[in-house]
């Protein structure tokens, strides 16, 4: 499948390399000196060739020179960067291999996010583009002692442009292009007295999508969004300055989360998706709860899905183009931000400097997308016979009639519907399953930091800083199918005093999967600070010194088919039926859950004696880190300036509680997972050659990882768990600037990344190949489980254990065989999912309990060991270059011609490294050119981003078992061209 999609492109970097070494030669030394980077990666002005960091920084010039237009630029320009969006409302931006690879409300990001020093828990500025920034800062390694909050992968601090005292001053910017890609920005600086100044700045964005729906012809993840800030400077004294920030961001857009999914289609259904690779080729849906729960396997002639009649023609349904996709449902992506912080800076004494933060965010996300993107042209699935004559209510309600439609309910508001009322709308089911998910996030955070530096003359400084964080969230995630809300009704009222009803009906409430998060909190507290001694002019050591505290309470549950509703048409009610015979109205979610918690029939939490409407827990986690760095400036004969540093940095992540789970399905999930630590070693050398006009930087590190945290999808839910980790790599970033019309810059990294031996579970692959073993499908809840043989041989044929199960009222049907010998149609075979020796239909619970008895071993899964694997996203090698030539005509009037390239070589999307999880190498090219006026009041620029109009993987997201199994993917955007023009006024 990866050789259709995409071809290594090794050469084209090569050739870019020699181009770039040619250029270099062809044009000798000139005075030409390289523009100075002053940062604050230490909370102190310095030049980012004195820092004994590994920073990689760019101004507002840099950014629109190299086309870095959001986060997802970055891995573009940054050694060892790599960003991926996430298949829920969040992103992975990895630093060293080092992100996000876990999903857990309560988990902690390895790289944190900033604006101006402020740390973002849940930031949305890798959804908009840059705008009126004034630098960008990457720092990579274990931060903790010079930010707010700590970080095991690194640091992105985003620095907005400040008002300016004493100049009236405005730029815009229209950019046209295709796609209908509209964006206008500008910001306006303004000074209104002595000692204030104003700024205001804005982005709007709004374009076509890149994908096309085949099903209704229209074009989805288009952008539509826009960001205003606003910033205030007061100059309180000649030591003391006050700045007020505040910026609202919106979007209203069809933005999805992934954007193509990818399956070999399983025949058999038992998976879904098989495990020997990538294809695109619908899901077999008979393997997710939506059409398992529907079908005649489990109800018989009430089954809307003939399981004996599957149309699964894998070449319809996914088309082979990426950017095209069948939808049922449209994707709808609504988010929402607003950041306000104040900053005190106070020089108290001529060597003591003060600085107070305290900022405040709030954002939203709503997120709705079709669940499998492969609908088919296979026409409406219709209602049995046999349903309207053992409910006959329901087919009143709905609307409907034997032979009919089936009609839906959309994705239901959780806090109005029960998700079985709301009558007919315009969705119906059709003969291969549909169904969307819905997440949804909004979030809240406080923070505080204060901060006192010394600038003594002597040789001795600090830095002292306390940081308190106090954040809050609620988060939902919904999956909604029709074969859902049809089974709520199918599986309750057959053989319940209800049946045959004309005014009544049964249904399990909620029709829908919501694993919910109804409350998660976050308190973290830090003390952190840094000596600094400058032994020599040329030799300085740093030692800095943290203690965090982070205390998380958590309040969540998982809902699912959970609860027995009466509807009554007459009277347009409905109500809990409790175990004990109690009836209770009932009008939402809480009321059903607490009513069912009353009488023992729902518990979210059997840990903890008694019923319980939510599981909560919560948990604490404290430690020391720190840093030591030496930094020696030698004299070097060859170089303008040098510097070498050593460092070693204690890194740490705290540890969180793992997504509800129904725990009477699943009793051995873990609850928690452990926190992470890092001890990471870095020699590095900084250095300026030929009369300043090239620098050349290289650091070489390794990373002793401990309980790093990394996660996967089974059983409807997130399974976070540890492992330990060796990384070890090499970064090298050149800038050279022969003469005032050149300007060249290149990086090279390189990572190798080993997990350590670690017995965890592939949902993917719960055989693991082996030929001794029985897989099953649960067809009652669509998971996996397997039957250890243990030298009987396949269960499917021991007559006397299939004989057990079935005697316990469970079908059992295998793959391969005649049913008819099994109490099924004579005559029918189910087909086998390659490489997999034995499998059947069955209820696992049952399989538990009886395989024992027959010398079997029931197993979850067959484990498999991490143990040399490489890190998800982690390429081995990234090669980036950029070539800039500038020609200045007569008049001042200017132009500039750049064309960058990036390559990656191919990586894992996966820890679990199968053949199919690995993305082969890809590249990249941009390039523009752009005409300046007389002082560069006026310019004119054409861009292409993505000149080979490629779409390259950057990373994958698999699902569980209930679900398929399928794999969605994240791609880099394809070709955009277009002109942008702009001007300033001062």
């Amino acid at each position: 499948m990866r050789d259709d999609i995409r071809s290594q492109r090794v050469s084209s970097g090569l050739r870019f390399g020699f181009f770039i070494t040619a250029m270099t030669l062809l044009f000798p030394v000139a005075h030409a000196e390289i523009e100075e980077i002053v940062v604050t990666a230490q909370k102190r002005e310095e030049s980012v060739q004195d820092v004994p960091i590994s920073v990689s920084a760019f101004d507002n010039a840099a950014l629109e020179a190299r086309q870095i237009d959001t986060f997802s630029d970055l891995q573009f320009n940054v050694p060892n960067v790599s960003y991926s969006k996430g298949n829920f409302s969040g992103n992975n931006f990895q630093i060293r291999g080092i992100g996000t690879l876990l999903t857990a409300t309560s988990s902690d990001s390895g790289v944190g996010m900033h604006i101006n020093d402020v740390y973002l828990n849940s930031p949305r500025i890798f959804e908009t583009e840059y705008y009126d920034v004034e630098q960008l800062e990457v720092l990579r390694g274990p931060q903790g002692t010079l930010f707010g909050r700590n970080a095991t992968g690194g640091a992105v601090n985003l620095k907005t442009a400040r008002p300016e005292m004493d100049e009236l001053y405005a730029d815009i910017e229209l950019q046209y292009g295709d796609y209908d890609h509209g964006k206008v920005k500008g910001a306006v600086n303004i000074p209104i007295a002595d000692g204030i100044a104003g700024r205001i700045a804005g982005i709007w964005v709004n374009r076509e999508g890149y994908s096309d729906n085949l099903i209704t012809g229209n074009d989805i993840d288009d952008r539509d969004q826009w960001s205003l800030r606003g910033s205030l400077r007061f100059e309180l004294s000649d030591t003391t300055t006050l700045d007020l920030i505040g910026h609202r961001f919106e979007e209203d857009s069809t933005r999805t989360r992934s954007q193509k999914q990818f399956c070999n289609q399983d025949p058999s259904a038992i998976l879904g998706c098989t495990p020997d690779g990538l294809g695109l080729e619908p899901i077999n849906t008979f393997a997710t709860a939506g059409t398992a729960l529907s079908s005649t396997l489990l109800l018989g002639p009430l089954g809307v899905f003939d399981f004996f009649d599957q149309d699964l023609d894998p070449s319809i349904g996914n088309p082979r183009d990426l950017r095209d996709v069948r939808l049922t449902y449209e994707p709808e992506y609504e988010a929402e931000e607003n950041f306000y912080m104040a900053e005190l800076v106070s020089d108290i004494s001529d060597t003591l400097t003060v600085t107070a933060i305290a900022a405040f965010q709030d954002t939203e996300v709503v997120s709705r997308q079709d669940y499998n993107g492969t609908a088919a042209d296979a026409g409406a699935a219709v209602i049995p016979p046999a349903f309207c004559v053992v409910s006959p209510a329901a087919c009143t309600y709905f609307g409907t009639s034997a032979g009919g439609p089936i009609p839906v309910t959309t994705v239901p508001n959780p806090n109005t519907s029960l998700g079985i009322i709301g009558g007919p709308n315009e969705f119906t089911l059709d003969t291969r399953g549909a169904g969307r998910d819905l997440s949804l996030q909004e979030s809240e955070q406080w923070s505080t930091e204060l901060r006192i530096a010394s600038s003594f003359n002597g040789p001795l400084n600090f830095l002292l800083a306390g940081y308190f964080l106090d954040f809050e969230t609620e988060t939902d995630y919904f999956v909604q199918a029709p074969g859902l809300d049809y089974a709520t009704i199918a599986l309750a009222t057959p053989g319940s005093p209800f049946e045959g009803s004309t005014d009544q009906f049964l249904a399990l409430s909620p029709g829908y999967f919501n694993s919910e998060t109804d409350s998660f909190e976050l308190e973290s507290t830090g003390i952190f600070g840094e000596l600094y001694y400058e032994a020599t002019d040329t030799l300085k050591f740093t030692l800095g010194l943290r203690w965090t505290r982070d205390e998380k309470s958590l309040r969540d549950r998982q809902l699912f088919l959970n609860l027995p509703v009466l509807v009554d048409l007459p009277s347009n009610t409905t109500s809990f039926l409790g175990s004990d015979g109690s009836v209770t109205p009932v009008t939402n979610i809480t009321e059903l859950t607490t009513a069912a918690a009353g009488v023992g029939d729902f518990d979210a939490d059997p840990n903890v004696a008694g019923a319980q409407v939510y599981r909560e827990d919560d948990i604490a986690f404290e430690e020391i880190t720190g840093r030591f760095v030496v930094d020696w400036v030698p004299t070097v004969d060859f170089t303008d300036e040098t510097l070498v540093y050593f460092s070693y940095s204690r890194g740490y992540k705290s540890g969180g509680i793992n997504p509800p789970i129904d725990t009477t399905l699943f009793p051995n999930t873990p609850t928690s997972f452990e926190p992470e630590s890092i001890d990471a070693f870095e020699i590095g050398t900084k250095n300026t050659f030929l009369d300043r006009t090239m620098q050349a930087n290289f650091s070489v590190f390794y990373y002793d990882y401990g309980d790093l945290q990394i996660g996967k999808i089974i059983n409807r839910t997130s399974v976070n768990e540890n492992t330990d980790a060796d990384i070890f790599g090499a970064e090298l970033e050149l800038l050279y600037a022969p003469n005032e019309n050149w300007q060249f810059n290149a990086a090279l990294s390189y990572l190798d990344t080993e997990l350590g031996e670690t017995e965890t579970i592939d949902p993917r692959d719960p055989t693991q190949g082996r030929q001794d073993v029985t897989l099953l499908k649960d067809f009652t809840d669509a998971s996996n489980c397997v039957i250890e043989h243990a030298g009987l041989g396949p269960a499917s044929d021991n007559a006397a254990f299939v004989a057990a199960v079935q005697g316990a009222g469970v079908p059992y049907l295998p793959t391969g065989r005649d049913l008819g010998a099994f109490g099924g149609p004579a005559g029918q075979v189910i087909p086998t999912t390659p490489g997999v020796s034995d499998s059947a239909f069955t209820a696992c619970a049952a399989a538990a309990a009886i395989a024992p008895l027959f010398g079997y071993n029931y197993l979850d899964s067959v484990q498999t060991n991490l143990d040399g694997n490489n890190l998800l996203n982690a390429p081995e090698l990234t090669f980036s270059a950029g070539a800039e030539y500038t020609h200045y005509f007569d008049g001042g009037i200017s132009a500039t011609a750049r064309v960058d390239y990036y390559w990656q070589d191919e990586f894992y999307s996966t820890t679990f490294n199968r053949s199919q999880d690995l993305i082969d190498a890809w590249d990249v090219w941009n390039a523009q050119f752009t005409v300046y006026g007389k002082d560069q009041q006026w310019y004119a620029k054409f861009f292409v981003q993505n000149i080979e109009d490629d779409d390259e993987i950057v990373g994958t997201y698999q699902t569980d078992p209930s679900s398929g199994l399928f794999t969605n993917a994240f791609f880099i955007e394809p070709r955009l061209y277009g002109l942008t023009v702009g001007m300033s006024l001062n």
